[in-house]
This record gives C-alpha cells, sequence and structure tokens, in this order.
C-alpha cells in the first residue's frame, strides 16, 4: 500500500474532488476538510511506476506565498525516509 498525504496550508481550499490516475489498482481519496488534509492510497507501484493526483484549489483572499507539502509512506520499510516529503512554493497575487 502507498499513500500520499497532501497537507493544504490555511487559506487554501479544495475546489472539486481530487482523483487519482492508476487504472485498475487506484483505492482513491479521501478529503479531511477539518484537518486541511487530502490522503490517497493505491498499492504499491511497480519500478519506475508513475501515479498522478490531482487536487484544484482556490486560494484564500490573503496574497502571499504559500507552501503545500506533500508527505508519501508505503507499508515496506523505507531505506531512505529523508525523501518522503516535498513542498511546493506558491506565490498569491490579489486580484485587482
Amino acid at each position: 500500500n502507498l499513500k500520499a498525504e497532501h497537507l493544504l496550508p490555511a487559506g487554501i481550499t479544495l475546489a472539486g474532488t481530487p482523483t487519482a490516475t492508476n487504472p485498475g489498482r487506484g483505492y482513491g481519496c479521501a478529503v479531511y476538510d477539518d484537518q486541511h488534509r487530502v490522503s490517497c492510497d493505491t498499492q504499491l507501484l511497480p519500478n519506475r511506476g508513475t501515479w498522478t493526483i490531482k487536487l484544484n484549489v482556490r486560494a484564500g483572499a490573503a496574497a502571499g506565498t504559500l507552501s503545500p507539502r506533500v508527505v508519501v509512506s508505503g507499508a515496506e520499510p523505507d531505506p531512505r525516509p529523508d525523501n518522503d516529503s516535498t513542498s511546493a512554493r506558491t506565490t498569491v497575487h490579489a486580484l485587482r
């Protein structure tokens, strides 16, 4: 089992339903609005396999830099836990 936890900063809300593309092998995504979190899981991927998860989000009224974070985990022991998360800095500009 492979899991991706999307940790959304305050001020970001989901716009629609998350989708995960792993045809025939995916379990899906669950939304936890009160925790600002989306959790997606699937079966383990083959070597060099891909799994695409798409989230559409809406930034709140405040402009600034937001850093959503993703943490990946699996059922098997991880020999390199130092590479299990990443953040993406996004600058939000207010509408004029």
